[in-house]
């Protein structure tokens, strides 16, 4: 059989398995999905304690704009956990 002999299949053929493996592939998650670590691994509660107490030290020793800091981390504790920060 000669190379220029060779005959292209049908465009249907093709276009069908393209859908076939769009089909397969549609619910599948997003692979960026994976990349992202669980809410839970990050223990917001713990790590936004930490930083309120201390920013509340800096505010505690004088610190003008640790203040403002302190009440972002509680509103940002708020807006999570819906409840005041401790």
């Amino acid at each position: 059989m000669h190379p220029y002999d060779y005959e292209a299949p049908p465009l249907s053929t093709e276009g069908d398995r393209a859908q076939h493996q769009h089909d397969e592939r549609r619910d599948l998650p997003i692979a960026r999905t994976y990349l992202v670590p669980p809410l839970a691994a990050y223990d917001i509660h713990a790590q936004l304690m930490a930083a309120i107490r201390e920013w509340d030290g800096y505010a505690k020793r004088g610190s003008i704009t640790a203040e403002s800091h302190s009440l972002g981390l509680r509103e940002a504790y708020f807006i999570v956990f819906g409840e005041t920060a401790p």
